[in-house]
């Protein structure tokens, strides 16, 4: 029996913003960047506060959101007001979806995660899978400039995996040649494919599974201090290098 979520009832997509990155500046912070993203709810209660953090939570919630409808639906374009966050942060809205987000800010980044579960119980107790997202500080895989940055992001998570799972991993990504568009990747385990969320920004690099619930007690024993509870459905690993 796979530890992987097989059920097509649950999608997700994650998101990581590095805060000390050279592209997370103030300079962001003028109505032609705000109006690019921001939905005209969105900027009624943003322009209140218009700060960085809140701003880069926008877009890191805008970002796992479009991942996790780009799994659902064909979207050649990402158009952000598309997307209207809830000022709580924990909704989002898509036409007729409703995604929720868990959002994790810490003073180096900042982690998003989005989902629809079609069989989301109210009871914590009967839920039957938990998110668990690896983030990797300090990110220096890229070491030979004729290797595409994805590659080498692609060799880490296997190795993870591998590590973790003591079985071997691939994961693929469909290209469409015609739209020039890469489709939603996924994870190759035992001759089945399950889907993962791959995230990197700066010096942070954030990968995230839906595991069975009963897993979850086996990665904290081998990780041991390096796991954070972010929710009741969602779990963070942190590596150092």
């Amino acid at each position: 029996m796979s530890i992987f979520l097989s059920t097509s009832s649950v999608v997700f997509g994650n998101d990581i913003i590095d805060l000390n990155d050279p592209d997370t500046t103030e300079d962001h912070l003028n109505d032609r960047f705000i109006n690019k993203i921001c939905t005209e709810n969105e900027k009624e209660w943003f322009f209140k506060q218009k700060d960085l953090i809140t701003l880069w939570k926008i877009w890191a919630i805008k970002e796992s959101s479009y991942k996790v409808i780009s799994r659902m639906e064909f979207l050649p374009t990402f158009r952000y007001k598309d997307f209207e966050i809830q000022k709580d942060f924990i909704k989002t809205f898509y036409k007729n979806h409703q995604i929720i987000n868990d959002i994790y800010v810490e003073p180096n980044y900042i982690l998003a995660l989005s989902y629809i579960d079609q069989n989301l119980s109210v009871f914590k107790e009967d839920q039957h899978f938990v998110f668990v997202s690896w983030l990797k500080k300090d990110l220096n895989l890229i070491k030979d400039n004729k290797i595409k940055p994805s590659v080498e992001i692609r060799k880490y998570v296997e190795s993870t995996m591998e590590k973790l799972f003591f079985e071997k991993t691939k994961i693929y990504r469909k290209y469409l040649h015609k739209e020039n568009l890469f489709l939603p990747p996924y994870l190759y385990f035992k001759k089945r494919f399950y889907p993962i969320s791959l995230s990197h920004h700066g010096r942070f690099l954030l990968f995230s599974l839906a595991l069975k619930k009963h897993f979850i007690d086996s990665i904290d024993k081998f990780y041991k201090d390096h796991i954070i509870k972010i929710s009741d459905l969602h779990f963070l690993i942190t590596e150092e290098n």
